[in-house]
């Protein structure tokens, strides 16, 4: 009996010896190391040329190695490419796809990344006496001058139905002393000129309400705008300008025909800035 007790307690302190040696002769899994590269700027995209090789990822290290700056959260791939002369994609092209020039199909303005055509531009020469003013308007519809007041209509302006961009830009001569002639004025290119702020206006999404009995213009329907749609979005100037640069300007008054090439910038009520461009024929309105 007690040789059986005996072995009994050997064979049990082998057991625990060998579970207690268990953990310390299993061999552990290797390290399985990577590169890790430096992220300053903290928009995720790593340095290149910052590497460090570990198995566990460094503070401030990512295992992305694309970011071409990695001092600036807004240049890396994928990001909004805008016209600074920078390659904010990282792409290895600087203000690409025509960011400096938003226009390169046609004519109109840009707000909010939206482009809002306006491939018709008009010109309204004041005769009435001093001060003097020139109107300037880039449409992407028609304009007619409702000096009769059709159906008792007293808006100074009617459009076709189909229009609902309309840019107005009223310049002054109390603003712009260059303007002198009373009628026709000759405007000098190569200036900014700024746009009477309680005159100027900006609008897209408009509608154009037609008349009861319709109006017919060389075959174009017209109306009058509807100053009560909900949908439309009107721009009024905000704190400074507007500005318009007039590149170039010819008119013959005998034809009263035209051409007009015009940049402009538009800061609004909100502080949101609209850029615009038009460059092309000019149709006539006389006040």
């Amino acid at each position: 009996m007690k040789t059986i007790l005996k072995s009994l307690v050997t064979i049990t302190l082998v057991s625990i010896a060998l579970i207690a040696l268990g953990p310390s002769c299993a061999s552990e899994p290797e390290c399985q190391s990577q590169p890790w590269y430096a992220d300053n700027d903290g928009d995720g995209y790593g340095d290149p040329e910052t590497l460090e090789v570990s198995c566990d990822q460094p503070q401030n290290y990512v295992a992305d190695n694309t970011d071409c700056d990695d001092t600036n959260p807004n240049i890396h791939p994928g990001a909004v490419e805008i016209c600074n002369e920078i390659d904010d994609d990282c792409d290895g092209e600087i203000d690409e796809d025509n960011v400096c020039n938003p226009f390169p199909d046609g004519n109109g303005y840009v707000f909010n990344n939206t482009f809002y055509e306006t491939p018709n531009a008009y010109i309204e020469f004041d005769e009435d006496p001093s001060p003097n003013e020139i109107n300037l308007f880039f449409t992407n519809g028609f304009m007619y001058d409702n000096s009769n007041y059709y159906e008792g209509n007293t808006d100074d302006y009617l459009f076709s139905l189909d229009l609902s961009n309309w840019v107005f830009y009223s310049i002054t001569e109390t603003l712009n002393p260059s303007i002198t002639d009373p009628v026709y004025p000759t405007i000098d290119t190569g200036l900014t000129y700024t746009g009477n702020p309680s005159d100027s206006v900006i609008i897209h999404n408009g509608s154009i309400v037609p008349f009861n009995v319709p109006l017919m213009i060389n075959g174009t329907e017209f109306g009058y705008g509807d100053d009560n749609d909900p949908n439309q979005v009107v721009h009024t100037p905000g704190v400074s300008g507007p500005f318009i640069t007039i590149n170039s300007y010819s008119f013959d008054v005998t034809t009263q025909t035209g051409t007009i090439d015009v940049d402009y910038t538009f800061l609004d009520q909100n502080g949101a800035t609209i850029y615009g461009h038009y460059n092309g024929n000019i149709g006539v309105i006389l006040d």
